[in-house]
């Protein structure tokens, strides 16, 4: 269980270990699956419909389409889930404690009603937090080859409830972390960074998904364009390595939770 460092316990795990997992091992396996791809299957992943020239593969292709990539893939996936459902558990755990801690300080009216729609909002981003965990094993493990659309029904998904979740996380982390903490001492600077990461790495995959439609519809689908949909998939990358870094950022919020494993001393007989 999440508790604070005890000098009892005979075995500890930090909280920070778990995002810090999960991010080396799907970073990881996009990377090797990215190298593998340009090596052994350059030709096939950057072909498309134009049959114009391209440089880049798309993620989808370089991950999912051929062997041994698509292995290494879902390897990675299935190494990385459960760092993730454990990081989805303490960011609900950070965040409650957070606003229960608000809610004591004082009595207002109008900051308990307002702690109250917060406590559902964190609900409501918990459980988008699951669902793309599982949407994201759905498009791994359901090949488009076999099951087209069942998988892209679970890449759109997971694509929709990761931008939901990584905007309704960053506003619920301000008002939980920063806005109602107290403004000195070093807890608030790190919390004040740490918001500060998490809202640059929403807003560049924000602008890298918007960029990246005028190039898949006017450049790649409209005019067939060389490099076009490079460009695309390039933009796809940069948006999966903002995606990684902002669940890397949660390292920082999960360093006073330790997963602790002890024997319980027995009482002596009076």
């Amino acid at each position: 269980m999440a508790t604070s460092p005890s000098s009892s316990s005979t075995f500890r795990v930090s909280g920070s270990l778990f995002p810090t997992l999960y991010s080396l091992f799907i970073g990881g396996g996009m990377l090797i699956c990215l190298i593998l791809s340009v090596i052994l299957h350059f030709k096939q992943v950057t072909k498309n419909h134009c049959r114009v020239w391209e440089f880049w593969p798309s993620v989808s292709a370089a991950i999912g389409d051929y062997s041994p990539e698509k292995n290494v893939w879902r390897v990675a996936i299935a190494l990385g889930a459960g760092p993730r459902f454990i990081s989805a558990l303490l960011n609900k755990k950070l965040i409650h404690e957070a606003l229960v801690a608000s809610s004591s300080s004082t009595s207002s009216d109008t900051t308990g009603a307002t702690n109250k729609r917060l406590e559902f909002l964190l609900k409501v981003t918990v459980a988008l937090d699951i669902l793309r965990i599982f949407a994201a094993g759905g498009w791994t493990y359901i090949s488009s080859s076999e099951y087209l659309f069942h998988h892209e029904v679970c890449f759109v998904l997971y694509v929709v409830l990761s931008f939901i979740w990584c905007g309704t996380h960053t506003v619920l982390f301000y008002r939980a972390k920063v806005e109602k903490a107290s403004k000195e001492g070093a807890d608030f600077k790190n919390n004040l960074w740490s918001y500060n990461f998490k809202r640059l790495c929403f807003f560049m995959q924000l602008i890298c998904f918007l960029v990246s439609l005028y190039f898949f519809i006017y450049e790649h689908r409209t005019h067939c364009m060389a490099g076009a949909y490079s460009k695309y998939a390039l933009c796809e990358w940069v948006l999966s390595a903002f995606n990684i870094l902002y669940d890397y950022s949660c390292r920082y919020d999960f360093k006073d939770y330790y997963f602790a494993l002890g024997k319980e001393e027995s009482q002596k007989k009076r």
